[in-house]
């Protein structure tokens, strides 16, 4: 009798510190699986003046407006909608990529900050769809500033397309 009382009281032993192990990956798994609650606010550090937008042509670029809006309303948008907005926000990259770009913004230093702003959309998306939060904020943040990069280098290339001397041709 004693035997089975010690057995018996083993058996309950072993299987309750199981049970704790299994409430603890509960606990984890739910905590990774929350949706995220909050967007990352950003600054825009470089916005164009509608001089700019108007000297440039940048107002005839109806693909690159619609891909602006999108990716500055971002922060602005409910949290749990992430992955939606994500997908849109691909999509009109890959618009804008296939699109007509403007001769003057049309050179591989444009184009290559567009494509990296695309790559990191995608791993948003990633993060998103697979509920990594605690990776989804900061890919954001990158995100942006991949943007800011690509507003300060369409500035600078028009800056620097002033400067240098104009060569005429027909003679």
């Amino acid at each position: 009798m004693t035997r089975f009382i010690i057995i018996f009281n083993l058996a309950i032993f072993i299987f309750s510190c199981d049970l704790s192990k299994k409430n603890d990956k509960d606990k984890t798994y739910n905590k990774e699986s929350e949706l995220i609650s909050e967007l990352p606010k950003v600054d825009f550090l470089n916005d164009f003046s509608l001089d700019f937008i108007e000297k440039n042509e940048i107002d005839q670029w109806t693909k690159f407006i619609s891909f602006k809006e999108s990716i500055e309303s971002i922060s602005n948008l409910d949290p749990q909608g992430i992955t939606f907005y994500l997908d849109e926000l691909e999509k009109k990259i890959q618009e804008l990529l296939d699109s007509s770009i403007p001769e003057k913004f049309n050179s591989p230093t444009i184009l290559s900050r567009i494509k990296v702003i695309q790559m990191q959309v995608m791993k948003c998306k990633f993060y998103s769809e697979n509920q990594e939060n605690n990776k989804l904020g900061p890919a954001l943040i990158e995100m942006y500033r991949y943007y800011n990069s690509l507003l300060q280098r369409m500035i600078s290339f028009v800056e620097e397309e002033k400067a240098l001397p104009v060569i005429d041709l027909s003679q």
